[in-house]
């Protein structure tokens, strides 16, 4: 029976999962075609240019010609550094190009087999039915199946040229598929398969009228495809436009769109084009041909232990923590794993510092798997305190990040920085995977290099903008590269917390987390449902948290009182500055603040929308700068407070909430606050339940701190161009931000005591 990797169908309402915002010329006509008719069906008035998912690749669509999007798809190898080095790019360290790779499609024998292939599809073309060679809207998909069938069927003269184990291609006939991959091809679908392997991954073939609707329903089976296996390098779709008789191949990865250029299969040239690409992808010899990784395969991840990668892991996910479904952009995701340790944890004298780790240039090898370099070592995988011994499973987070050429290594530089401190991760290792062919894990061989790039003329002949009748100018290309963050300790949701007085004070626990790393130099800006973790038990920490505002530079009078205030403050409340009731993770948006130059966002701001402060939404919405400062975070942390009370599970019964969850999580926001703040657990409304009742007093003080803050920070700052001035108006916002914040639950201490968990059929109080 085959194995499938899982394919859900294609999504068709708006995705509710937080939205986060970040920071060759092709030919126009063939031989023997004399179709001149426009690619735009007569109903593209009602183009889909506002669907979320067309949106979200926007105009990074590219196209490249035929000799390099073969080797784009086909086997390739890496050169030697020697070779790589006489190519002369300065930036070779950096920057992966197609150049540096040996690829099987400038092979003699792939010449030998694609002359030998194409002369049999042309026999077997010609011999079609009669009105096969000119097809119409109601046989063009017919035509397309009995196309794609003799051009897999030429390919089999590849095997006498070359016996190597490559992958195969497979269509519906023969292969016991439940879920039809297109209804209108249900009889006809394509699979890579590996020679003796049970797994097959799916190929969606697309077909509609127009490229808008087209892209529409080819991107939503390439999410599709992500979802099942997010760490591929790539998604394959096949694209057939049949009122303009175009077919295009569209290779989907985290940086937008690289197509192939369009191909007229009536004509001879656009049958040699596509069988081209067809023999080429029959030369993939492995998964890691396919974009996917050795190191991880469905729930499996295998693990070096240190920055040695001589002795290994394996570990199993538990869970996953968090999944950002977006086709382009960072596409982050947060693993919960565990794994039996594979030796005990060395003397502390014996791990080697972050300091003195020296960047490896060649992967590690361990039987058949390659781990690219460890770039920043901070601890080995093993038992740590609090977490059980040598003879338990052990937990730990693994974080996979597609971070752009001109962000890499901040994210690293906090986590190396901040390890250990109060309500902060602990870093084991991050590193930037390869292939066994010791390709790096970039999108970078799917994008123009960038002296393509910084030629506008050169780089608009690699732009595909016709595909709407609006034509969209070229952006600058997303070369990103998968990092990987092996952290520990490991938490829950927020939404899972116990109780009203639990949760607020994992809110303080992860405040303090965030002000470490702030009082370090960088600010999080994307504070969020799925970046802070709760901790039950309590987590000792290697440092106890501690007030620090050396970093300021200079004695300030305000921010000394603030500093103070927030002491005494977290004193009352008797907050364990040892033992931390939750955490901070992914800094991947982080900035460097102290300069201030790196905090003035252009629109649109990066981090999660349902958590933005006002003034963010209010940049993002009028596309206007904004100065990023500590009291957006701030406000990030009430939204994300408020976020889990209102999705916490003692309310999933209850029809009432089902509405608010809608607002909060999309634009009735604001009405949705305005409705927590009327609640009270004095006289409880039980549409809501108690959880949510005890915390609307907590959240209506706590929004009006908030609020004057912001304006207080706002009258202070407008103007100021002192930079230190500045800095002491973002180090005095900080602490008073938090210390409103137990200042209020002070307040409401008795209250939150008295809350009890639900028993049977709902809510107590005492």
């Amino acid at each position: 029976m085959q194995t499938f990797y899982s394919w859900s169908p294609p999504r068709t309402t708006k995705d509710s999962s937080p939205h986060i915002y970040e920071e060759g010329s092709p030919p126009t006509d063939y031989e023997d075609s004399d179709d001149s008719s426009s690619c735009f069906s007569e109903d593209d008035s009602s183009l889909p240019q506002e669907d979320p998912m067309v949106m979200e690749i926007g105009a990074h669509t590219w196209q490249f010609p035929n000799d390099l999007f073969t080797q784009m798809v086909s086997h390739k190898v890496r050169k030697s550094p020697a070779e790589i080095l006489l190519q002369g790019f300065a930036d070779y360290a950096k920057v992966d190009r197609l150049v540096y790779y040996t690829s099987d499609t400038v092979q003699p024998w792939f010449q030998d087999a694609f002359e030998c292939g194409i002369t049999h599809l042309e026999v077997e073309y010609n011999a079609l039915p009669p009105g096969m060679h000119e097809p119409t809207e109601e046989n063009s998909h017919d035509f397309l199946r009995r196309f794609l069938k003799l051009c897999l069927l030429a390919t089999g003269g590849l095997y006498t040229l070359d016996e190597r184990p490559c992958l195969t291609f497979h269509y519906g006939d023969g292969i016991n598929d439940t879920e039809p991959l297109k209804p209108n091809l249900t009889d006809f679908r394509l699979y890579w398969k590996a020679p003796l392997d049970d797994v097959v991954v799916p190929i969606p073939i697309v077909v509609e009228s127009n490229w808008a609707v087209l892209l529409q329903q080819a991107t939503q089976d390439a999410r599709s495809l992500f979802a099942a296996s997010p760490l591929r390098r790539f998604a394959l779709v096949f694209a057939w436009n049949h009122h303009c008789r175009q077919f295009r191949f569209l290779l989907y990865h985290r940086g937008g769109i690289s197509a192939s250029y369009p191909f007229d299969p009536r004509t001879t040239f656009g049958r040699r084009d596509i069988f081209q690409v067809i023999l080429a992808l029959r030369t993939c010899r492995n998964w890691e041909d396919l974009g996917f990784p050795a190191w991880h395969k469905e729930q499996r991840f295998r693990l070096p232990v240190d920055e040695h990668a001589e002795s290994f892991v394996s570990a199993s996910s538990d869970d996953l923590i968090h999944a950002d479904g977006r086709l382009r952009g960072r596409a982050t995701h947060v693993y919960r794993l565990s794994y039996s340790p594979a030796q005990p944890l060395p003397s502390p004298s014996q791990i080697p510092t972050f300091e003195s780790n020296t960047r490896r240039q060649n992967g590690r090898e361990r039987g058949d798997i390659k781990f690219g370099p460890i770039i920043a070592f901070s601890r080995p995988l093993g038992p740590v305190p609090g977490q059980g011994t040598s003879n338990e499973r052990v937990q730990a987070i693994l974080k996979a990040s597609w971070v752009q050429h001109s962000a890499e290594g901040l994210e690293m530089e906090v986590l190396a920085k901040c390890a250990g401190f109060f309500g902060c991760q602990r870093l084991h290792y991050s590193f930037l995977p390869i292939t066994n062919w010791l390709t790096p894990a970039t999108n970078h061989l799917f994008l123009p290099v960038p002296e393509e790039a910084a030629d506008g003329d050169r780089l608009a002949t690699f732009h595909w903008n016709d595909w709407t009748p609006e034509p969209l100018s070229p952006p600058a290309p997303q070369l990103s590269s998968l990092f990987v963050h092996i952290t520990s300790p490991v938490g829950s949701s927020f939404t899972l917390s116990p109780t009203p007085r639990v949760l607020m004070m994992a809110i303080v626990h992860a405040m303090l987390g965030w002000l470490s790393i702030f009082q370090a130099g960088f600010l999080h800006r994307d504070i969020s449902i799925g970046n802070l973790l709760l901790l039950l038990p309590s987590f000792m920490m290697e440092e106890p948290f501690s007030v620090d505002y050396t970093l300021l530079g200079n004695q300030h009078a305000t921010v000394e009182r603030q500093a103070v205030r927030l002491k005494d403050l977290l004193a009352q409340l008797g907050v364990d500055l040892k033992k931390a009731d939750a955490f901070v993770i992914d800094t991947d948006m982080a900035v460097r603040w102290p300069d201030l130059v790196d905090v003035w966002t252009q629109s649109p701001p990066v981090g999660t929308v349902e958590f933005m402060s006002p003034a963010a939404i209010i940049s993002l919405e009028r596309n206007t700068p904004h100065l990023r400062s500590p009291t957006d975070d701030l406000y990030s942390f009430f939204y994300l407070a408020q976020w889990a009370a209102v999705f916490h599970p003692s309310a999933d019964h209850l029809p009432f909430v089902k509405g608010l969850r809608d607002d909060i999580s999309g634009p009735g926001r604001s009405d949705g606050t305005n409705e927590i703040k009327q609640l009270t657990y004095l006289n409880p409304d039980l549409r809501y339940g108690l959880f949510l009742n005890f915390l609307g007093p907590v959240f209506k003080d706590w929004l009006n701190e908030l609020d004057t803050l912001a304006v207080n920070f706002d009258v202070t700052t407008r103007g100021e161009s002192d930079v230190k001035k500045l800095r002491a108006a973002f180090f005095a916002s900080a602490y008073q931000g938090v210390a409103d914040l137990i200042e209020v639950i002070c307040k409401h201490e008795d209250s939150l005591a008295s809350y009890r968990p639900m028993e049977s059929s709902g809510d107590t109080c005492k």
